[in-house]
């Protein structure tokens, strides 16, 4: 125990060094309490912080997004609102020229178009323009409030797209073609661009050797309603025989040879986006076929009744897929039978698949006279027709033929 009399003595040296100690720690207490009382003092002061940033508004559109809004300035904002005209020039969307704006350039650009609401929790200002906001595209936002003007670039990166289209097929699928084949369908898996096609399609020999323009180029292109089916139509004036591009440059294809039909990766969807790789269909050129096909030789083969078997149509060689496959009707009684037509055998067989089981009654095959084999030939008449051999019978409209199941 440390005696009394220590304290009493102001002159020992640990009374001394107690003194000194208690004195540091009240200044070091009274700068602290001073800061703390100036931060304080400053944060009352200091305004707060605008914030206009990019903010999804919903699934399918992208606005603008003001925060940081004192309530002064949102009660400022509110009594504005009743007044449309001047709450709508409070806030103000350009969109940024590739060049940036020039001096004094911005006011006479239009605004993008679209509406401001308040939101109260937190206090907000949201912009819905008319049309999303896309990304990779600058923009400058501009808020104006009781003398106040902030602005701020908008701008987000685009986000890399990953390719996703692809050919799905390509008729006819064959490998061995005539060489007198008038087209091909490509179809593909999503839309397409539907434009500059014929710089990212090649025909090619078994060298590797581009074919000079085996196609009709055709400024419009061949595409379907949906910008799914693309139709590569080979240069008629080459496969007709006597004509000036026959006789001059010779055929296209020549029988016994090995070909590569390309459809490039580079080739754009819809999206602007390459296909997700090159497509190639090797095929070997056969004899020319300039037989007209005759629905009497087509074979059929019936179900039997009660069954859900499908009818099969045998044509004994490959028909054009896209006629074929919504050219044939199958009628019992005078009424449309239930169920769906389809390809097979390399496009060399027809089999209706019915819905229901089969019953006995008259049945009609109805058959459009535009169907026709892989080198343009239908059952109305031969691609090569000489017209000069005087009047000849063409079977317009639908061949019929008829059968019975007992």
């Amino acid at each position: 125990m440390i005696p009394n009399k220590v304290f009493r003595n102001p002159g020992s040296p640990f009374t001394r060094i107690c003194s000194k100690v208690l004195l540091g720690c009240s200044i070091v207490l009274a700068l602290f309490c001073f800061c703390a009382t100036r931060e304080l003092a400053a944060n009352a002061e200091e305004p707060q912080s605008i914030v206009l940033e990019l903010f999804r508004i919903h699934d399918s559109k992208i606005g603008v997004r003001v925060t940081g809004l004192s309530p002064a300035q949102f009660e400022a904002l509110r009594v504005l609102e009743s007044n449309g005209r001047e709450f709508a020039k409070a806030f103000q969307l350009y969109v940024v020229p590739s060049g940036g704006f020039k001096s004094n350039e911005q006011e006479g650009m239009p605004a993008v178009l679209g509406k401001l609401s308040l939101v109260e929790k937190p206090f907000a200002l949201l912009f819905e323009p008319r049309f999303s906001l896309q990304d990779g595209i600058r923009y400058r936002a501009r808020l104006q409030l009781d003398g106040l003007t902030v602005q701020a670039g908008l701008f987000r990166e685009l986000e890399p797209k990953i390719p996703t289209t692809l050919v799905e097929k390509v008729y006819p699928t064959g490998a061995r073609l005539p060489e007198n084949l008038l087209k091909f369908y490509v179809h593909f898996s999503n839309p397409m661009a539907m434009r500059n096609v014929y710089e990212h399609v090649h025909l090619r020999d078994e060298e590797g050797r581009e074919l000079v323009q085996p196609f009709l180029e055709i400024h419009e292109e061949l595409w379907d309603p949906q910008g799914k089916r693309l139709t590569l139509l080979l240069d008629p004036g080459r496969i007709k025989r006597g004509l000036v591009p026959n006789v001059e440059n010779g055929s296209i294809l020549c029988k016994g040879g090995r070909y590569e039909l390309v459809i490039d990766a580079a080739l754009q969807d819809a999206q602007g986006q390459p296909l997700v790789r090159s497509f190639r269909k090797e095929f070997i050129a056969v004899e020319s076929d300039h037989r007209q096909p005759r629905i009497e030789d087509w074979k059929i083969e019936l179900p039997k009744v009660g069954s859900l078997h499908p009818l099969i149509i045998r044509f004994g060689e490959s028909l054009e897929q896209a006629i074929a496959t919504r050219g044939i009707q199958l009628y019992c009684n005078g009424a449309a039978v239930e169920g769906e037509f389809s390809l097979r055998e390399q496009e060399s067989e027809s089999v209706f698949q019915p819905m229901n089981a089969w019953r006995t009654g008259e049945f009609e095959l109805r058959v459009n006279s535009t169907i026709e084999d892989l080198a343009g030939n239908s059952l109305r008449k031969p691609f090569e027709i000489e017209m000069t051999q005087g009047n000849r019978q063409l079977h317009d409209g639908c061949l019929s033929h008829r059968f019975q199941l007992k």
